[in-house]
């Protein structure tokens, strides 16, 4: 499925291409934003990049990057596979580092067409390929139609069987255009999901539990799954599949919510502290002129203007340390005022 926002659009099942490859390829390269620290992510809302009309153009955009030299990180996320034949196209790449993940969450098939065979066949294809990240991808979770013990637990074994080191997990974003399609086709959302804050990635403290539970007791059950990791955010997982040392999006600034409770890594350990003509240098990328910002040692704090989240986003991914404007800072800090220590650790300036 896609629409006009991605590289195409679709009416009637007629796929309709908005841009040649070789036009965004040169859009991106030439961008002024475009740096070695921008992680790529191709069509991961709008496209489906291993769909068979859509393959060619997903394969000849990561063949122009890698044979442009870049070594950038690059995601996929499909609900669809590739025969052996086109998985093989992975193994001729030198110099782009690719991640692939799987969407499986044993969703009803009155909700979502079923291919879980051809899904986990490939998965566990993928992740006995060596230059390839492969990853479990156990979303959209929806309260009351994937959430039950027994099939969350059925949902993670079967990930766990694939090989793959690493499962994240996560709801969906109920918008408006979500609903609507679940009511057309008289589907019940409960009131927890009627409720949430719209476009909101929504699951239950419970439904949580639940998959945490699931999950450990799967490893005490199979001890060979001991090195398997579960994410809530999928730049964890892409962090910690790499050896990476810190999360390019920075999730352990609200811990409580996003780091995983058996994650190797611990980011605000592993933060190396911007210096002034870093900051400085990407600042000019943005066009932006006489920022007044502070170093700490949690957060570059942005005082006199207000970046947008895509700017905000853009530092942050590039300085591998987080980058927030100064109204969010005070407002995280009013969520944790309880805590003394978190307040005076922003007393520190580099």
């Amino acid at each position: 499925n896609g629409d006009s926002n991605g590289i195409y659009s679709r009416e009637k099942s007629e796929i309709k291409f908005m841009f040649k490859v070789e036009e965004l390829y040169e859009r991106l390269i030439v961008h002024k934003w475009f740096t070695e620290n921008t992680h790529l992510l191709i069509g991961t809302s709008t496209t489906e990049v291993f769909y068979p009309k859509i393959w060619n153009e997903t394969k000849k955009l990561i063949k122009l990057l890698d044979e442009g030299g870049y070594k950038n990180n690059l995601s996929l996320i499909t609900k669809y596979w590739l025969s052996d034949k086109e998985i093989d196209f992975f193994r001729t790449i030198k110099n782009l580092s690719i991640d692939i993940s799987v969407s499986y969450s044993s969703m009803p098939s009155q909700v979502e067409p079923q291919s879980t065979e051809m899904r986990l066949k490939f998965l566990s294809k993928l992740a006995k390929l060596q230059n390839i990240h492969a990853i479990g991808y156990m979303r959209p979770i929806i309260e009351g139609y994937n959430t039950g013990y027994e099939t969350i637990k059925k949902t993670l074994s079967d990930f766990m069987n694939t090989g793959v080191k690493a499962i994240v997990f996560g709801g969906v974003k109920f918008s408006k255009d979500h609903r609507n399609n679940f009511f057309s086709l008289n589907l019940p959302l409960g009131n927890e999901i009627s409720n949430a804050v719209e476009d909101n990635k929504f699951i239950s403290d419970n439904t949580i539990s639940k998959i945490r539970t699931a999950f450990e007791e799967i490893k005490i059950e199979n001890p060979k799954y001991k090195e398997v990791t579960l994410f809530r955010r999928s730049s964890c997982a892409r962090t910690v599949i790499r050896n990476e040392k810190v999360d390019y999006n920075a999730h352990w600034i609200n811990s409580e919510k996003n780091c995983s409770f058996n994650c190797p890594n611990n980011c605000s350990n592993n933060l190396e502290i911007p210096s002034k003509e870093e900051v400085v240098n990407l600042m000019d990328k943005l066009s932006k002129k006489n920022v007044d910002f502070k170093i700490t040692k949690d957060f570059i704090i942005i005082n006199n203007v207000d970046l947008n989240i895509f700017e905000l986003t853009f530092l942050t991914q590039n300085l591998k340390f987080p980058v927030k404007n100064r109204k969010q800072v005070d407002g995280f800090l009013d969520k944790k005022s309880s805590s003394k220590n978190l307040k005076e650790s922003f007393n520190v300036t580099f």
